[in-house]
């Protein structure tokens, strides 16, 4: 049963080296909901590019007025709160002007008549990858082990529970699809991350209060704390999450395919290893 189940869901079929790339055979799905509905999808593009892109303005506003750090506003750019949330509101504009661009200037994509994945819907997955992951990541590690310290706030909340809000209700909303291998494009970015605040601890760096590290629980001085807890959170807690996500996505096509009775629509899960197959082939 269980091997039927992989078959079915077309799970086998990932753990191809291929799949470590950006190469996809069907583009439409990319800049489509799972759903249908094609201008409902378009508000909703629009609407959460809008709403992030004010609430990510907010933030770095309200960062103008901090004193206690020798880089004053710039501060806001040493948090991965907010390296996230600028690279999740980067992907909500950038999906909305595709959607735009694509209904309006690429019929052939919109419709389903060219198995060519452009540079920008390249560029709109890889970012996808990442602050799906990237945004359950950071609410879990806040909730956990920052919360408890600070006074909640609508800001706090917008960037440490919104987020994931967000992630979630996209992962269930969008066609676009989830590569297992793709578990490497967050990891990547937590290692960047974490080479960035040990160097700027080195270099003396503090964090809005004054405080000699940028997080309590990210404090180089405290090495043997730190380090195993990094390595869990980066190696560990990521592609757990990732596997989450993944099946998200998974039981997404499956529901969709029992819910409606076409021919397209039922050929969805059938497919996936003839998809993967011609897109290894091109690579």
């Amino acid at each position: 049963m269980c091997l039927q189940f992989v078959e079915t869901m077309g799970i086998k079929s990932e753990f191809r080296t291929c799949n470590f790339g950006l190469n996809h055979s069907e583009p439409h799905l990319f800049v489509s909901s799972q759903w249908g509905h094609p201008r409902l999808y378009l508000s909703w593009r629009i609407f959460w590019a809008l709403f992030h892109t004010s609430w990510l303005v907010g933030s770095m506003v309200s960062s103008t007025n901090v004193t206690s750090s020798p880089l004053g506003g710039a501060v806001w750019f040493i948090y991965l709160t907010n390296w996230t949330y600028l690279l999740l509101t980067t992907s909500a504009v950038l999906d909305a002007v595709i959607v735009v661009f694509v209904s309006i200037n690429r019929q052939d994509i919109q419709n389903g008549f060219t198995s060519y994945l452009p540079w920008y819907l390249k560029v709109s997955w890889l970012l996808y990858s990442v602050v799906t992951e990237g945004s359950l990541h950071i609410s879990a590690l806040y909730w956990i082990f920052i919360f408890k310290d600070q006074d909640l706030t609508l800001l706090r909340f917008i960037l440490h529970g919104m987020n994931s809000i967000y992630v979630l209700s996209n992962l269930l909303i969008t066609a676009m699809p989830v590569r297992v291998y793709h578990v490497i494009y967050p990891i990547i970015c937590g290692v960047i991350y974490t080479l960035f605040s040990v160097v700027y601890h080195i270099l003396g760096g503090t964090n809005r209060k004054g405080d000699p590290y940028i997080y309590k629980i990210l404090d180089w001085s405290k090495l043997k704390r730190t380090l195993p807890l990094v390595f869990l959170s980066t190696f560990l807690a990521l592609p757990c999450l990732h596997l989450v996500v993944f099946f998200i996505h998974k039981g997404r096509i499956y529901l969709r395919s029992k819910c409606c009775h076409d021919n397209t629509d039922a050929r969805i899960l059938d497919s996936s290893n003839e998809r993967t197959d011609s897109e290894c082939i091109r690579v």
